[in-house]
């Protein structure tokens, strides 16, 4: 390997401010100390005796700590003094090598960091005459310097784009932020008498606060599916009176959001450097790859999910394929009953399948066409999750139907495909309320698979999504990164395929979007396709 060289490849700036992440932290802190009633009385608190402006300090003291170092705002990971090396730098790489960048964190007066936790991201890409790319793998030692690695997988004139997406400040504060602040968004449910005449609301939340009596608690926790679930007592109507729930707002995030703006006018990302450029050239060379194995469960690690190329998504994993209408697409969906549980992410496969059905019609034989429209052999059914729920009209209660309990329900063989998708709304959740409904819904899979081991289960990861960064502090990309961490941790031993999307999303062009692209969908509905289909 080529002795390290210092290499002038841009970083694209887009990065979340970690002195505003801090500040906007701060006011949240400041919000909760002025206005008590904000705080649900059902959600735990560290030390019930402890008074409430001296815990807010104590939160401030600990969330401006990196492991056993204060944070310094100053030392902030900073894009533009940030350096990339290219270990081996040749003027000419073959396909099939591995590109090695190696990446120093340093502050803005170009001090390196000794210490990680900074959220990079980093892909390899070309734009003409191809367009393809590459999201590199990234590894933190945890001293201030990371190494990203990529497979050059054509030929042609290579980019580099690296982003820091959070320094490691920021991510210390959305830490503690997550785990300390339980109700960032706050959930209220209706109680209303049976002539309807009178109506109550209150607060409800995911995390109950034993100090408080359980006479004022209506607790409608449930073990099967391991979800619990808690609202104030009304004050004049029964539990059972409990109507629909909804999100009420942000606690504090929106405050703090206009303060924050109003009295710091801070800009919201580092502006771009310099336009990446041109740095390496690839020459193609024929290699015999190894077979891969076909798309499903318990697939072999690798380093590389996979790439993007011409608009396809090719897995480094299994082997995908693609799936047009046709008949022989009609024939691998044909007598399918399609379960999709989750969020609006999990909606747009439901949208995207009934639409390839549709289009599928016009490929099949008169006679075919016929039957298919007499037997609608091809079933494709959604059910959301139920509570925690982002925005939106109120949901019923009567309609709370936990994921866990719908598997439950299924009747499972080879021809019943279940699809999971929940993610989006757990953002602003602590993590362990995601925990404790993915082990819910582990359960129900292990007792269904138990019975029908032939049905077809997979979980869908979560990806990327926009950068507003107010949102950072609840739904950003680095909450979402966790649940993906925790679901797969959780599910990885099960007899079901874990499907990866997130460096599928860290290609995106333009922006990152909560709700991919069609094209991007179509991808993962290939993906599953490529595992449902023999």
């Amino acid at each position: 390997m080529a002795p390290e060289t210092r290499h002038k490849i841009s970083v694209k700036g887009l990065c979340f401010i970690s002195l505003a992440a801090v500040l906007l932290y701060l006011l949240l802190v400041n919000h909760y100390r002025g206005n008590k009633k904000i705080m649900s009385p059902h959600l735990r608190r560290d030390n019930p005796k402890q008074k409430h402006g001296q815990r807010n300090l104590n939160v401030v003291r600990s969330a401006v700590h990196n492991h056993n170092n204060i944070i310094s705002i100053s030392r902030k990971t900073s894009a533009s003094t940030t350096s990339l090396h290219l270990i081996n730098n040749r003027d000419v790489y073959n396909v099939g090598e591995t590109l090695f960048i190696k990446i120093v964190a340093s502050d803005a007066m170009g001090r390196p960091k000794h210490y990680g936790e900074d959220l990079f991201l980093a892909k390899l890409y070309s734009n003409s005459p191809i367009q393809a790319c590459f999201p590199g793998k990234i590894t933190d030692y945890g001293n201030g310097t990371y190494l990203a690695k990529f497979l050059l997988s054509w030929p042609g004139n290579l980019s580099v784009s690296v982003k820091l997406l959070r320094s490691s400040e920021a991510v210390q504060v959305l830490r503690r932020v997550r785990d300390t602040f339980l109700d960032r968004r706050v959930t209220i449910c209706n109680f209303v008498h049976e002539n309807k005449r009178r109506s109550e609301w209150t607060k409800c939340a995911f995390s109950r606060n034993d100090s408080v009596n359980p006479r004022d608690v209506c607790d409608y926790s449930k073990p099967v599916p391991n979800a619990t679930f808690y609202c104030e007592r009304p004050p004049t109507l029964s539990c059972n009176s409990i109507l629909e729930c909804k999100q009420y707002g942000h606690t504090a995030v929106r405050i703090a959001k206009t303060r924050l703006e109003s009295t710091l006018n801070v800009i919201r990302y580092f502006p771009t450097s310099n336009a990446p450029r041109q740095f390496l050239t690839c020459i193609d060379q024929t290699l015999r790859g190894e077979a891969l194995p076909r798309c499903g469960p318990q697939l072999p690690k690798k380093t590389y999910e996979g790439f993007w190329f011409n608009d396809t998504w090719h897995s480094l994993r299994c082997n995908s394929r693609q799936f047009p209408p046709s008949l022989e697409t009609y024939k691998c969906l044909q007598n399918k009953t399609f379960f999709v549980i989750g969020d609006s992410t999990g909606h747009q496969y439901e949208a995207f399948l009934k639409k390839l059905v549709g289009d599928i019609d016009t490929y099949l034989p008169d006679a075919m066409k016929e039957w298919e429209k007499e037997h609608n052999s091809i079933k494709i059914d959604f059910l959301f999750h139920t509570f925690p729920k982002n925005q939106g009209p109120p949901l019923k209660v009567k309609n709370f139907i936990y994921a866990a309990d719908k598997v439950d329900s299924i009747i499972g063989g080879p021809d019943v495909v279940i699809i999971f998708s929940i993610w989006a709304h757990y953002c602003a959740e602590p993590i362990e309320t995601y925990r404790s409904r993915v082990w819910g819904i582990r359960h129900a899979i292990e007792r269904l698979l138990s019975q029908y081991p032939d049905t077809k289960v997979i979980w869908r990861t979560s990806n990327m999504r926009e950068a507003d960064w107010v949102w950072a502090l609840e739904n950003g990309n680095w909450h979402a990164y966790q649940l993906l961490e925790n679901a797969k941790q959780i599910l990885g031993d099960l007899n079901i395929f874990v499907m990866d999307v997130w460096d599928m999303s860290v290609c995106d062009k333009e922006m990152y979007m909560l709700h991919p692209e069609p094209n991007v969908i179509k991808n993962h509905i290939d993906l599953i396709l490529s595992y449902i289909c023999p």
